[in-house]
């Protein structure tokens, strides 16, 4: 349950800064309705369980991300089915395009995290086997 929790809480860090600065950088005039931020919210919580995937042993990481693609993918339409949070059209190429780029730019910040701890637990092993 403690991962369920830790993952959600990822999944809204992610998934609020990516809206927001999507807003900022492609929103203009679109009025953000309180049904909007609580699908996204509830959107992004959602993903970050997904990243549970990546978790299971018996999944290969590619396998892991191409099923947390998929399910990103299916969650994000659902949601812009549903509430029109997004102000899109999910039949819109442009739509897409920036999907896969918010995708890719939020992987490439979790690997570079994930490098960043790898070599501080390094460095503080080796410090402490000295």
């Amino acid at each position: 349950m403690r991962q369920i929790l830790l993952k959600a809480i990822t999944g809204l860090e992610y998934g609020s800064l990516t809206y927001l600065l999507v807003l900022l950088f492609f929103g203009g005039g679109i009025v953000i309705r309180s049904q909007d931020i609580v699908a996204i919210l509830v959107m992004s919580a959602a993903i970050g369980i997904l990243g549970l995937l990546f978790n299971i042993d018996r999944l290969s990481y590619l396998l892991a991300l191409v099923l947390h693609l998929l399910g990103t993918m299916v969650l994000v339409s659902l949601t812009e089915y549903w509430t029109d949070a997004f102000h899109g059209n999910l039949a819109n190429y442009r739509f897409w395009l920036l999907f896969f780029s918010c995708y890719v730019v939020v992987w490439i910040v979790i690997k570079t995290k994930q490098v960043l701890q790898i070599e501080k637990i390094n460095t503080a092993l080796s410090k402490r086997n000295r």
